[in-house]
């Protein structure tokens, strides 16, 4: 069994040589440093000052680093030997400075890195798993410097110190890893404080708007889990007032982000908590909106609006008539009728985000025509065409997809009218086909329209589908 004389003897060199090579101790610098300190007051001044003299520049200098702001109590205590032994007790402020009052100083250096992914991404993850472990002194401690602090997330979201450039998918997929972890220590932070965040709400908001309209699935369920915690922590009408503004943002896909938002919430906080006259208030004009993913997912709020007036409706509809006065369109209360009367309400899925009890086929909701112009059917007919307003020349209304099989129909009509066969893939000769004298000229037109809306239904189905998927993938990719 070693004695206490015999291990202050031993040769310490190598291992205060190993940490004090900057790659062996990457990541936990922090307690590199404690270790090299007390190993200092452990074999004594002298025979400190022998490894470290030993040791290369380079090493001198990340010793020097990383124990320049460690302190340690020194106790001295008989052993049974009589000789003095050295311990060492951490002190809270001393070992490691803090900064915000809970995030080692050490790590905001790694986040803040510049020319480093994985070191930020390193950085990142160590305050994650600092804001999970909260406790409720650490809560305390982070209120008085909760503006710095939100303000630091919002520089590494805006990445201003960040130099990525997209010339590779790894670069590209660093840079996705320091958002999702950025949003998510942002999200951590919302159900740890709670009420604590009213004071920045503002701020705090702005901070995640930054990702708004983003069609990343992981970001839109961030974003959504953190609206949640604060709807359900904080004044659900202050959070209301702050999203308010984005509901007029230039991009379409954040304001469909919003709108989803207030639905989220109005299905899932108390009803009581809202005021829901100025929601009323706020969402009509969204149904004249250029886009029609916008009016969709208008029209989807509209469902449970109307569900939570429990049939008190007309201070929905006094809205739409006053509305649709002032814009001079026509049509707008028809189609809020009609889709009040679908009693159709949206769901909340698995991963937080909505999912529409109308399917978002952007044409024509896989209905004929005819249908289309069924009063049931208003509400469909304006989110496709916004009450016969010119749509946005920039609007895109179907997919590649979709286009090419619109075409492909076109095509096919075409040759079926001009009496050839189409074909697929090979080119070859019509075959002859026997004259079958009971048809004519106009019953051969009309088989000819027959045939053709056959294959023009069997294409729009098709191209609906691929449709759907496409704004599926969307929605959730």
């Amino acid at each position: 069994m070693p004695t206490f004389g015999s291990l202050v003897k031993s040769n310490w060199t190598c291992l205060v040589e190993n940490l004090t090579t900057t790659s062996n101790i990457q990541g936990c610098e922090e307690q590199a440093g404690v270790l090299m300190k007390k190993l200092h007051y452990f074999v004594g001044n002298e025979s400190w000052q022998k490894i470290v003299s030993n040791l290369s520049i380079e090493q001198k200098e990340t010793l020097e680093r990383i124990t320049e702001n460690v302190q340690v109590e020194q106790n001295d205590s008989k052993t049974g030997n009589g000789v003095l032994r050295s311990s060492a007790k951490p002190q809270s402020g001393g070992e490691r400075r803090l900064r915000y009052g809970i995030i080692p100083s050490v790590v905001c250096a790694l986040i803040a890195e510049e020319n480093d992914a994985n070191q930020r991404i390193a950085g990142l993850e160590k305050m994650k798993q600092v804001v999970d472990q909260i406790t409720t002194e650490e809560i305390s401690r982070l209120v008085p410097h909760l503006h710095s602090y939100l303000l630091m997330l919002s520089n590494v979201l805006e990445d201003l110190n960040f130099k990525v450039l997209y010339d590779s998918k790894k670069k590209f997929q660093n840079h996705f890893q320091v958002v999702v972890l950025a949003l998510d220590i942002v999200r951590a932070t919302a159900h740890h404080l709670k009420q604590h965040m009213e004071a920045h709400i503002q701020q705090f908001v702005n901070l995640v708007a930054k990702h708004f309209g983003n069609q990343k699935s992981v970001i839109k369920q961030i974003i959504m889990m953190t609206f949640m915690e604060l709807f359900q922590n904080i004044n659900p009408k202050t959070v209301g007032g702050c999203l308010r503004v984005y509901l007029e943002n230039k991009n379409s896909r954040v304001r469909e982000e919003v709108i989803n938002i207030y639905t989220a919430s109005l299905m899932t906080i108390s009803p009581s908590k809202f005021n829901l006259q100025p929601l009323v208030n706020i969402l009509v004009p969204m149904f004249h909106d250029p886009k029609k993913r916008v009016r969709l997912a208008a029209f989807e709020q509209l469902s449970v609006l109307a569900y939570l007036l429990n049939g008190k409706t007309e201070i929905i509809m006094k809205a739409v008539r006053d509305f649709e006065q002032d814009q001079k369109i026509r049509g707008l209360v028809e189609a809020v009728t009609a889709r009040i009367r679908r009693q159709l309400l949206p769901r909340i899925r698995y991963d937080g985000l909505i999912e529409y009890s109308t399917p978002p086929m952007m044409d024509s909701f896989d209905l004929a025509e005819s249908e289309m112009s069924l009063p049931s059917n208003a509400d469909l007919s304006w989110i496709v065409s916004n009450g016969g307003v010119e749509p946005d020349p920039f609007e895109r209304t179907m997919s590649p997809l979709s286009l090419a099989g619109n075409l492909a129909s076109i095509r096919r009509n075409r040759m079926i009218q001009q009496g050839e066969k189409p074909v697929m893939g090979t080119t070859q000769q019509p075959a002859q086909q026997p004259q079958r004298p009971h048809l004519n000229g106009i019953e051969k037109s009309h088989e000819a329209v027959e045939i053709g809306s056959e294959l023009n239904q069997k294409m729009m189905i098709t191209r609906m589908k691929s449709d759907d998927s496409f704004v599926r993938r969307q929605g959730s990719g």
